[in-house]
């Protein structure tokens, strides 16, 4: 989860983590070491300001007008609202 108007761990950096964890369980799944994760690309926007993408598993939420401290913003039931559907999946 990455807050469009954080000043610490901006939404690039965290694409790239979450691009990281993705080329990761790929390649783990094509080396047999995991079972593949046999589930398409999603993109969905979950309210006005929150954005998801899923790849390879591996789930990104965006929210937007929201800084480092997300839990302490006004985007704050919108960011635990996406957590919360996050975690129904699991």
């Amino acid at each position: 989860m990455a807050a469009m108007e954080d000043k610490l761990m901006g939404v690039r950096l965290m694409k790239e983590v979450a691009s990281e964890y993705r080329n990761g369980v790929a390649q783990l799944g094509s080396e047999k070491k995991i079972e593949p994760v046999k589930m398409p690309p999603s993109h969905s926007q979950i309210s006005k300001n929150v954005k998801q993408s899923t790849e390879n598993g591996i789930t990104m939420v965006v929210v937007g007008g929201a800084g480092h401290h997300m839990q302490n913003k006004i985007r704050a039931d919108e960011a635990a609202e996406a957590l919360k559907i996050f975690l129904e999946q699991l």
